[in-house]
């Protein structure tokens, strides 16, 4: 481990310091962090937990930039795996390819997690959309209540926030944007604003009317159905 944490009387960690043997190499100096790439997504997350703080603790001391090396964990799980399965080339190539700690903040802020955080097995889905999630995925069969869960919800959000409705055909387009009650494509209202649009995604394409300046600059609640 690269640094060592202080615990209180109760065992809870009080502070972080980096190991004496390392601190004197850090000053002016560039670091690659390779931490292995491990397939247990409890390991990846004490990983990502260790990659933070070693890297923030390395800027706080001086160094000069702390990069950070990530391959597919199918490539292997250390560093050593990786070059003797796939050669030091590969490895070269997830070096060229390391994100700065500050790239790489922005990249795990905005990871897609897998794993779902709901799990329901009732025959109608009945719960609460989160407001502030900057991504929800649903996944349920056909005949569950998708579209009257999400009905609900953008009737929460319609004061907040234009709606926007991308969907593959024209056809389901309209039908959604009477079903969320939202302008279809080119409609907009009186005063001229537009509040929100239900469109074929293929419109977002230059040349087909849909004009980016139209767009209101506060948060969008974008559905793609």
């Amino acid at each position: 481990m690269f640094y060592r944490t202080v615990k209180d009387s109760s065992g809870r960690v009080v502070d972080r310091y980096l190991h004496p043997k390392l601190q004197p190499f850090v000053v002016g100096r560039v670091f690659y962090l390779t931490f292995d790439q491990d397939e247990k997504e409890k390991t990846r997350l004490n990983t990502r937990i260790a990659v933070a703080q070693t890297a923030r603790l390395l800027l706080a001391a001086g160094a000069a930039q702390v990069l950070i090396v990530q391959w597919e964990p199918g490539l292997g799980k250390g560093v050593d795996d990786v070059i003797f399965t796939h050669g030091p080339e590969r490895f070269e190539q997830a070096v060229e390819a390391a994100l700065t700690y500050e790239q790489w903040r922005k990249w795990d802020d905005w990871r897609l997690d897998t794993r779902p955080s709901l799990r329901v097995c009732d025959r109608y889905l009945n719960f609460q959309i989160p407001q502030h999630e900057p991504i929800v995925a649903l996944k349920s069969v056909q005949g569950t209540g998708k579209t009257e869960l999400i009905a609900n919800h953008v009737e929460k959000q319609r004061e907040e926030r234009p709606i926007f409705v991308l969907t593959h055909r024209e056809s389901l387009a309209q039908a959604l944007a009477s079903r969320f009650n939202v302008p279809y494509r080119t409609e907009k209202c009186a005063e001229g604003r537009l509040f929100g649009y239900s469109l074929c995604i293929d419109s977002l394409h230059a040349g087909r009317g849909f004009r980016l300046e139209d767009i209101s600059q506060k948060p969008c609640l974008v559905i793609r159905r």
